[in-house]
């Protein structure tokens, strides 16, 4: 008899396709190893029955096995004894057709192994056709053994390139329910097909394209702290010559008048950096205990004007959303770019709602603050980014793309999440959680104090690297009484401490600067004079000098910019010691 190559290749199981034909089977195929078969060449027997070519009992045991396949519709697990003892599993194939698959008896440890795998393993015939198919693949891939058996799933990896086999590729893949996946494969050829073992690398790929989200906007923010300082340099410059020129009221209409614009611009661009600082390195605030309705009952009118009577806006509130520890400023502006982006995305005659709740969730409470629209909606891709900051889907001039990268930033640094909902033409739902405090939490907000500034006679020295700043700050100090010993970099600024004969009563230097910080530099210079105050400055917020190593040094803090009247009352506060 001929010897079948496939009888050296390490295929442990012989396929075999019938037909039912009456009381009888008509045999259709064999494949893989046709050892198993009680024939010398079995693919002799294709187009044969199966009373003609078993012996009596072993052919009633195949043709029972293919009706009992065909009348439940089910996988049959059977033993039959042909030439030697063989474990047998008998799927239906459609049009009468059964496929029987014939494994060794002793080969049953193999056999467990393979279907309590955690990892999808499947092998195909020299066509493409599945011939083993574990519990695995059949979790991660959708189809069932029955559905899988016999038949080509060309979305299936690899369904191609398994000549050479496969070392930890990873390859898209198609799920039945149309899901996709990503998918790490080894596979090794077969003299007949190929085995393949495949991982599922989804979320774990999902989560590093958060990661890496995630460190581009760090890295966003970082530039952008970086320009709100330098921003911050020009902005304390423009404000203090406009206050000083406000008050020399012997200046004609128009001089005053000028200053005034000088004045509102500074303002306008003071609320930009603090946008852009506040998702770089968000800003402490004013973080006090504050009711989540209070907030938006506050906000009701204006939102109402923002909105506009062509959309119906709801405010559903639930007396039991209770109280954040957070400052109220910031949590008002996530209200309003949460509102803001709604209103964008709703047509004439759509709805805004924004609810509150309450949750426990884990061991925490928190408050739930909703704002749901039934607008355009956004794909996956516009959902996952639109956190990112100068990410906008609105048109050119339309939008700056800071605000919800500054929602996120607020949000985070009050301890909180947010949660976002939304598919195209079904609108979007955007949860913010906060945790609740108890009302016992409650504090008066301390408002900006309000007065002239205040005169001194002490001596500061003054240690700014930006020339215009320095000119500012040296001039309103004298102009109140000051002397000021200048300096622009912090070498100087020793010398100039070392020189001085007289007393040095405060240092007020900025806080980022060439060859020394101002925390550095006011531990070098307190060694010289232990009784001297510090007040550092910068464009930077406080909390992110503090990330940075640049803050401390026992000294307060002013934030750029500041007005005179500002700058003043701050220093009487350190060298009052108040």
């Amino acid at each position: 008899m001929g010897q079948d190559t496939t009888d050296t290749a390490p295929v442990p199981e012989l396929i075999v396709r019938v037909r039912r034909d009456g009381i009888d089977a008509i045999c259709l195929e064999f494949s893989g190893a046709k050892r198993l078969w009680p024939h010398p060449d079995p693919e002799s027997l294709v187009g044969k029955r199966i009373r003609k070519t078993l012996a009596s009992g072993a052919a009633e045991a195949v043709i029972a096995s293919m009706n009992r396949a065909l009348e439940t519709g089910q996988v049959q697990v059977e033993k039959w004894s042909l030439e030697g003892d063989l474990d047998v599993r008998a799927l239906t194939a459609g049009d009468d057709q059964v496929v029987f698959i014939l494994r060794a008896a002793d080969d049953g440890a193999l056999e467990a192994v393979f279907e309590a795998s955690p990892l999808a393993i499947y092998a195909t015939d020299a066509e493409g056709r599945i011939t083993r198919w574990n519990a695995a693949a059949e979790r991660l891939f959708g189809w069932s053994r029955l559905e899988a058996l016999g038949r080509r799933l060309p979305f299936v990896p690899p369904a191609t390139g398994c000549d050479g086999g496969l070392e930890g590729l990873e390859l898209s893949a198609v799920a039945k329910d149309g899901r996709t996946l990503e998918v790490k494969v080894w596979s090794a050829h077969l003299a007949n097909g190929c085995i393949a073992i495949a991982a599922d690398v989804t979320e774990q790929r999902a989560i590093e394209r958060q990661l890496q989200q995630a460190q581009r906007m760090e890295a966003v923010g970082r530039l952008a702290g970086g320009v709100a300082h330098d921003f911050n340099n020009l902005l304390t410059v423009i404000t203090g010559y406009g206050y000083m020129l406000l008050e020399e009221p012997q200046d004609a209409a128009a001089v005053r008048g000028q200053a005034e614009e000088i004045l509102r611009t500074t303002e306008r661009a003071s609320a930009l950096t603090c946008q852009l600082l506040e998702f770089s390195r968000p800003q402490n605030g004013q973080p006090r205990a504050v009711g989540i309705n209070d907030l938006v009952l506050d906000m009701d009118k204006m939102l109402r004007r923002v909105i506009g009577e062509h959309i119906e806006f709801v405010a559903a509130l639930s007396p039991d959303a209770g109280m954040i520890h957070a400052d109220g400023a910031q949590i008002e502006q996530v209200i309003m770019n949460l509102v803001l982006n709604a209103r964008d995305a709703v047509v004439a005659g759509g709805r805004i709602t924004i609810e509150t709740s309450s949750e426990m969730i884990g061991a925490g409470e928190y408050a739930i603050l909703s704002v749901l629209d039934n607008g355009v909606g956004m794909d996956e891709e516009t959902r996952t980014r639109i956190f990112e900051p100068f990410f906008t889907t609105k048109g050119r001039g339309k939008g700056t793309g800071l605000g919800m990268a500054t929602v996120y930033a607020i949000v985070k640094q009050a301890g909180g999440e947010i949660d976002v909902a939304s598919a195209p033409e079904r609108g979007t739902a955007i949860r913010v959680y906060l945790p609740l405090v108890r009302p016992a939490a409650t504090e008066e907000g301390a408002g900006p104090e309000v007065g002239r500034r205040q005169r001194g006679t002490e001596t500061v020295l003054l240690v700014e690297d930006e020339d215009e700043v320095r000119r500012l700050v040296s001039g309103v100090l004298e102009n109140h009484g000051y002397t000021v010993l200048p300096a622009a970099r912090p070498n100087e600024a020793m010398a100039l401490c070392a020189s001085h004969d007289g007393a040095i009563d405060l240092l007020l230097t900025d806080a980022v600067m060439p060859e020394m910080s101002g925390r550095a530099l006011a531990e070098q210079v307190g060694q010289m004079r232990p009784d001297l105050r510090v007040l550092l400055m910068s464009g930077y917020a406080e909390d992110a000098l503090e990330g940075r190593g640049l803050s401390g040094a026992g000294g307060a803090f002013l934030r750029k910019p500041f007005t005179p009247t500002v700058l003043t009352r701050k220093i009487r506060e350190v060298l009052d010691g108040l």
